[in-house]
């Protein structure tokens, strides 16, 4: 175990794992939603032609913060436009979620995302030593 010899050592030593295991967060986060959005695609539509583009929406804002902070952001990409149709990413990526317009595949898919967060956010802190 560390010895610290002061406030902001401590401090420092606190950032320094914090950071770290954020960075597992976001790497980890993402490529769960990754695979999840992934998972989106069963079935074959007759009515449309798939992009792919949901598959790829998955994005992390990387880690930030500083001084008592520390961030990261998963999120779906909705910055996208689709050339095959009328619809924005956020009408598709709500309606694929939702399981609704008809599409083909299997929705959830960020919810399910969402849920396996906790465990990834758990797992991240305690392999650089924080406890519960």
């Amino acid at each position: 175990m560390a010895t610290y010899t002061s406030a902001s050592a401590i401090k420092a030593a606190i950032r320094q794992k914090a950071n770290q295991a954020m960075q597992e967060v976001s790497k980890k986060g993402l490529e769960t939603a990754q695979k999840n959005n992934v998972g989106f695609y069963t079935g074959s539509p007759k009515v449309y032609r798939r992009t792919g583009q949901l598959g790829n929406s998955p994005a992390t804002s990387g880690v930030s913060g500083g001084g008592s902070s520390i961030s990261t952001e998963i999120y779906l990409d909705d910055s996208y436009s689709y050339t095959t149709g009328t619809w924005s990413a956020d009408q598709v990526l709500n309606a694929a979620e939702y399981g609704t317009a008809n599409l083909v595949g299997s929705p959830g898919f960020w919810a399910k995302t969402v849920e396996e967060m906790s465990d990834i956010i758990e797992n991240a802190f305690t392999s650089v030593g924080f406890t519960k």
